[in-house]
């Protein structure tokens, strides 16, 4: 299995375009596979939510096949930005859960972060997305800028047009898994 992560906070397209690369990989012959996390349960709490997460890639990783490319939108950086945000002890438990899964889980191939300024992602989230206070704030957008940043192989600016950022983005992921 050769593993992509699409990274970025709530509105930066990371679902639009972990889809778009997968489809994109297929038509050009390439077995991949998208990995979008399951819906847990609407009350859960943090750390409910991190341990569904948390077994949900455990079992992607563990079924995909040897040749297959894993597009991941969003992976265990997702949820130690999030753990940034909360109060200890809780943060310390989530984020020592994904020093755990950084240690199990097969290294990615390629990292991109996905980004935009606050005023686009602003506007996209108010066109209807779904708005949880942690995945909106700006607090949580500063995380990903400044602590998950540094464990990306390049961030991509998605306020540029979509074809643009998709070209980019596959033109990345052939150069890691051999055009």
């Amino acid at each position: 299995m050769k593993l992509v992560v699409i990274e970025g906070s709530d509105g930066t397209g990371t679902s639009f375009h972990s889809k778009a690369l997968t489809e994109k990989l297929c038509v050009l012959g390439y077995k991949a596979q998208m990995f979008h996390h399951p819906r847990h349960e609407q009350d859960d709490d943090h750390w409910s939510r991190s341990l569904h997460y948390a077994l949900a890639r455990a079992r992607i990783v563990k079924n995909s096949e040897k040749d297959t490319i894993l597009v991941a939108d969003r992976w265990y950086m997702s949820t130690s930005a999030i753990a940034l945000t909360l109060p200890c002890p809780l943060r310390s438990r989530l984020i020592d859960l994904c020093h755990l899964e950084g240690h199990i889980l097969p290294a990615p191939l390629l990292t991109v972060l996905l980004d935009a300024p606050d005023d686009v992602l602003d506007e996209r989230i108010r066109d209807g997305r779904p708005q949880d206070a942690w995945e909106t704030s700006h607090e949580l957008r500063g995380i990903y800028r400044s602590m998950i940043r540094p464990e990306c192989d390049i961030v991509l600016d998605t306020s540029r047009p979509k074809d643009e950022v998709q070209a980019e983005i596959l033109a990345l992921v052939l150069g890691v898994v051999g055009a």
